[in-house]
């Protein structure tokens, strides 16, 4: 189970019920939904929550990144230019 700042939340598992919106059944569509909002409820947590954390992860890898490269101009110069 991946754990991030979402509680217990498997966010494998909802990963693959977010991807399940993207159906052409608008049934299974509105169910996807509903599976991801009763999972971020029973963990007492929002969109919102899942949102900011994904942003909070990529500051982080960003920032590891960054200092990976900060003794070489060129490199860190080129990993900026590559994420544009």
């Amino acid at each position: 189970m991946a754990r991030s700042g979402l509680g217990n939340i498997d966010l494998n598992k909802f990963v693959k019920t977010i991807a399940m919106t993207s159906s052409s059944n608008e049934g299974e569509i509105l169910n996807a939904i509903k599976i991801c909002n009763d999972i971020l409820k029973s963990e007492n947590k929002t969109w919102e929550d899942v949102l900011q954390n994904n942003k909070d992860e990529e500051i982080k890898m960003l920032k590891s990144q960054i200092k990976k490269h900060e003794n070489n101009e060129n490199e860190l110069l080129e990993y900026i230019l590559d994420r544009e």
